[in-house]
Formats: structure tokens, C-alpha cells, sequence
């Protein structure tokens, strides 16, 4: 049921005012419960499991941004949306509501149009996120489309923001910041987001293996290190390393 005067009306029982796929779960009423203390601005969120992408857009581009996933068989697991020049302080609200989900495997900001909201606004608030999400998730894919309206400025905001992060071997080591020169360029940015979830995950899987790893070919076995393994920081050498020692990215 559709019902503006849900909230102002207790005895419908009209807890959201939205369609939902499914029964209301935690992080929908926490995503839900962001428009009723702040007026300026549109968000919206469904949970949708059991998907691994955690999913923000920005206004019409929500479409595309799914686009950009299902093309490439990435799974989206929640629905996030803010709109309507929202404040920065409700966007932010928003981006941490998807990094909640426990079954999180790369994150994408799919502001695939020029939008004529303040874009600061989103710059500043998701590098707030950013540095509070990295120290927990080390090395967590991320890909930020971000276009329009203050567009030059935003994109100097999230590259500058977590700088001291984001270098070959930090936390924020798989962040990419792209603008409007890819903003109907779902299939790049898809593509962009594949590859930074396959390092990620093969990662994830060398460190479960423990210390070393031993590979047999033929009449001979190599051990390596994971360690050495994960510091290479190549992905061909990482996908080799799977392909020999059959590694489950899983």
C-alpha cells in the first residue's frame, strides 16, 4: 500500500509508507526512519538479499546503477537512494545503512547523471564513511561515480578526504573516483567493480588458508607465503596463484 498519511494515521498500521518486496527488516526501518527527522531532501531503502553489492544512488540514475551490476552478474543487496539536494548529514545516514548489511562485498555509488543537487554534500558525507568503514574493512572495493553540480570540486573532496589511506598497500587500497567522463558508462564502471570484488575475495580466501600455501606440480610442491602472496599486490600473480592452487574465491 501506497499511504502519505501512513504516519499520521496509527490505526492503518502503516509502519513504511512504501511497497516493499518482501517483510520489513531491521536495516529497512533504519533506512526508512532517516525521513522522519529530516525534511530536506528524498532517500529511500529496501534490503534485498541475498545479494553482496552494496548499492547508493543518486536520484534518476538508480536504474542505471543497477545496470552496471546486472550486467556483469554482480548482486545488488539493498536498494539506497538520496535525492532532492538531501543534506549532507542525511546522506551520510544513508552510505552506512548498505556497509551494515554482514553480507557486504564491494560498494558502489552510482550517481550515473548530472545531477543539480549540491554534490559536496554527498563528497563530504561519504568521505566521512570512508574513514570510518576502511579500519574495519580493509581493502573493501569501492567505486564512486559522482557528476554534476559542483562535480570538480566534490571529485577533489573524495580523492583528498581518505588520501592517507588509499595507497598500494592501505586500507582504501580499491577505491576509484570517476565523474561525468563515465556517467552513462555503466558497463565500465560494472567492470571496474567486478575486478576490484574478484581481488578482494581472492584475497579474503588466501588469508583463511593460513600461513603458507603449498602448491604441487607435476613432481615438485612449492610452498609460498600468503603473506608474500598478499603483499605482491598483482592481480595476475593473485589469479595464477588460484588457477595452480585452485583457491576458491568463495
Amino acid at each position: 500500500m501506497r499511504c502519505a498519511d501512513g504516519p499520521r494515521r496509527p490505526e492503518f498500521g502503516i509502519k513504511i509508507a512504501r511497497d516493499l518486496p518482501g517483510q520489513l527488516t531491521d536495516l529497512d526501518g533504519i533506512g526508512w526512519g532517516i525521513e522522519e527527522t529530516e525534511a530536506c531532501g528524498i532517500v529511500g531503502y529496501d534490503e534485498v538479499s541475498p545479494g553482496y553489492v552494496g548499492r547508493h544512488t543518486i536520484g534518476g540514475s538508480a536504474m542505471m546503477g543497477l545496470d552496471a551490476l546486472n550486467a556483469l552478474g554482480l548482486k545488488a543487496a539493498n536498494y539506497a537512494d538520496a535525492s532532492g539536494n538531501p543534506v549532507a548529514a542525511k546522506i551520510y545516514r544513508v552510505a552506512k545503512v548498505p556497509l551494515s548489511q554482514p553480507n557486504i562485498e564491494g560498494y558502489l555509488l552510482g550517481g550515473c547523471i548530472m545531477a543539480n543537487q549540491e554534490q559536496r554534500r554527498h563528497a563530504h558525507a561519504l568521505v566521512k564513511v570512508l574513514r570510518e568503514i576502511l579500519p574495519k574493512k580493509p581493502g573493501f572495493p569501492r567505486v564512486l561515480l559522482l557528476c554534476g553540480n559542483c562535480e570538480g570540486q566534490s571529485l577533489e573532496i573524495l580523492r583528498t578526504g581518505p588520501a592517507d589511506m588509499t595507497a598500494p598497500d592501505g586500507i582504501g587500497r580499491r577505491i576509484e573516483i570517476y565523474g561525468r567522463e563515465h556517467v552513462t558508462d555503466t558497463k565500465f564502471i560494472g567492470e571496474r567493480l567486478l575486478a576490484l570484488y574478484g581481488e578482494y575475495t581472492a584475497e579474503k580466501s588466501l588469508r583463511r588458508q593460513g600461513s603458507s600455501l603449498e602448491i604441487k606440480e607435476k613432481s615438485s610442491t612449492i610452498s609460498i607465503g600468503v603473506s608474500k602472496r598478499l603483499a605482491c599486490g598483482i592481480t595476475a600473480c593473485v589469479a595464477a596463484c588460484k588457477k595452480y592452487a585452485r583457491v576458491s574465491s568463495n
